[in-house]
């Protein structure tokens, strides 16, 4: 069934009355659900269906207005904008009627329009200049060079290549399908240096070909022509060279590089071929052995010690130097150090070096060891030994050969220095040298409170010691120590009376730390303590005057004498308080008794607060 549709603005002009075609199908168009879109629905036949759309009513079915195949009843197309198209809906043939021009198998045979003018189904149903389209049965016209074909028939050159038509051979349309029939660079002649490079090309005729390009880099390191003496000429990698190549050889020189390698250039400016052995020369290249030594050309490099190639009777052949001899002065000098000479009072002196003006070959084809230049040696050479004369001796049976000279130790006494403790007595010598005697050597040092005379001045314990809770040589200068709580005991052990003249003025306080009541009284509202102040003497001292009070200015009336090693306590007795936090004072006086009073070393000074006692 047909149906018309005006594409601007997609409306349906018309309609062609229902119909049903040899295939069954009845077709309805309308509006699709998109702007621009037609629906097609279809009933009656059995599927697959095609779907054609044309601008022309004329040839619906054709292969080219196909828009594809459904088995479905719906098929919804946007048709171009601006124009009128038809639509057909083509299913299987079901009911044979006679056959019409109109690209449908009306017959049910299986063609199309059989019978009608330009039907056909092979070439052999066309003419000359046509070829079958099996897409619609139909002869169409044969196409010119340069079209697209599948098959020769359509052409009108009767040949298809590359799926185009033209005369013959490889056709084509681009230069690219082309590509197999170029080449890449080559050499042709090495004699000239010439070569081509080929493009592959598509022709006028559409037919594939080549385009030679002169290009002679492939010649490149190709010899094009020797030149005697002179070094050959070889093709470059150049585009363009000269196809002269003999015009390129030279004839003169200025160097041997700019001659073969089989010559050298002379004086004049010509290369000449290389010498034979035994020639003068001033250069391997010079030679055909490639080598000059000793101004000859040589069999060898010859570049051995004591060799040489111009010896009398083998000039040209290289050769040893007989012993003794050196004629290229090839031998170094040698040092003789481990080569001795002879003794010289206390001096021990070796033998002199070998210059290389003396050192010579040995004949085997090395210049002569150590052990022969220097055994030979009979010259006298630096002292490389002396003796002290003091505490050494030769000793005359060394410092000959390779024994080395030596020295004997001796010690002709003692000797002393320094006074007292630090006197000490050492030897003259010590391993063949003399020793300097250090007074107090290893003996001084820092003075320190030990009843010696450590830093060797004479004087024993004359340092600058003391303690911490200087000064305190007086009652105003009285020094606070740490206040003791009830029943603690503190010590100060550090405590000295030193140096001489020295006294020691100490406060000392003990406060009630704890919170329990004795009931000293009938009221339970006294509580006792008991301060307790000792003073140890140092074992070694003298005897020390300890004296103690409550007030400071009456501190000398109660003092005892304390010998050394010894101790002695003070005690205080108070009444306390039990409703209040008591607290007590006392003063102490440490001072010199019996010689020697003043020390360095420290004294103990020990104090404890004695609580809960009833006095």
């Amino acid at each position: 069934m047909l149906r018309w549709v005006v594409g601007a603005s997609l409306v349906l002009a018309g309609l062609v009355s229902a119909a049903v075609a040899d295939d069954g199908v009845l077709l309805q168009v309308s509006y699709g659900p998109a702007a621009g879109e037609v629906r097609l629905d279809w009933g009656g036949g059995q599927p697959s269906f095609k779907v054609y759309r044309s601008s022309s009513a004329a040839m619906i079915v054709t292969a080219a207005n196909k828009l594809g195949e459904t088995s479905g009843n719906l098929w919804l197309d946007t048709p171009p904008a601006g124009g009128i198209f038809y639509y057909r809906i083509v299913g299987p043939c079901q009911t044979p009627s006679v056959e019409r021009c109109d690209g449908v198998d009306d017959d049910c045979d299986g063609l199309l329009d059989n019978g009608c003018p330009g039907f056909c189904t092979d070439d052999l149903g066309c003419g000359v200049t046509e070829s079958c389209d099996a897409a619609i049965n139909r002869c169409v016209p044969d196409v010119a060079d340069g079209q697209v074909c599948a098959r020769d028939e359509q052409c009108l050159a009767n040949h298809c290549a590359n799926s185009v038509c033209c005369a013959g051979g490889d056709c084509c349309t681009t230069d690219a399908q082309c590509a197999g029939y170029g080449w890449t660079p080559r050499c042709d002649d090495a004699s000239t240096c010439q070569g081509t490079s080929g493009a592959g090309a598509c022709g006028a005729t559409f037919q594939c070909g080549a385009v030679t390009t002169q290009d002679d880099s492939a010649c490149a390191g190709r010899k094009s022509q020797t030149c005697g003496p002179y070094p050959s000429i070889a093709c470059t990698a150049e585009v363009s060279q000269p196809a002269d190549q003999a015009a390129l050889c030279s004839g003169s020189c200025a160097t041997d590089s700019a001659c073969d390698t089989e010559a050298f250039c002379d004086a004049a400016g010509h290369c000449l071929p290389d010498q034979g052995l035994g020639a003068a020369c001033s250069g391997g290249s010079q030679c055909a052995s490639g080598a000059c030594v000793d101004d000859v050309c040589c069999n060898s490099a010859c570049n051995g010690t004591c060799q040489a190639c111009d010896l009398f009777g083998s000039v040209g052949a290289c050769s040893l130097v007989a012993n003794g001899g050196d004629p290229d002065a090839e031998c170094p000098g040698i040092g003789c150090i481990g080569y001795y000479h002879s003794w010289s009072g206390d001096s021990c002196r070796r033998k002199a070096d070998v210059s290389a003006t003396t050192a010579a070959c040995d004949g085997a084809g090395a210049c002569r060891s150590v052990s022969q230049e220097c055994t030979a040696q009979t010259a006298v050479g630096p002292t490389v030994l002396t003796c002290d004369a003091l505490c050494q001796d030769p000793n005359l049976a060394t410092c000959a050969g390779t024994i080395a000279g030596t020295c004997t130790n001796v010690n002709p006494g003692n000797q002393s220095c320094g006074n007292g403790v630090c006197r000490v007595t050492v030897p003259q010598c010590s391993n063949g040298a003399p020793l300097v005697c250090s007074p107090n050597s290893g003996a001084a040092g820092p003075e320190t409170c030990n009843n010696l005379d450590d830093n060797c001045d004479g004087i024993v314990d004359n340092g600058s010691f003391g303690d911490t809770r200087e000064p305190n040589g007086t009652c105003a200068a009285a020094m606070t120590l740490p206040t003791v709580g009830s029943d603690q005991t503190l010590t100060q052990n550090s405590l000295t009376i030193y140096p001489s003249g020295d006294v020691d003025y100490f406060r000392i306080v003990g406060t009630e730390t704890d919170s329990t009541c004795a009931c000293c009284d009938f009221f339970c509202t006294q509580e006792d303590y008991k301060l307790n102040v000792t003073l140890t003497v140092p074992a070694g001292a003298g005897s020390y005057s300890f004296c103690t009070d409550l007030a400071c200015a009456n501190v000398g009336n109660f003092c005892q004498t304390v010998n050394a090693g010894q101790s002695f306590t003070w005690t205080f007795s108070f009444d306390g308080m039990c409703t209040t936090t008591d607290s007590y004072a006392v003063f102490v006086r440490v001072s010199p008794g019996g010689s020697p009073g003043f020390t360095c070393a420290p004294y103990i000074l020990s104090y404890n607060l004695d609580a809960l006692v009833c006095n």
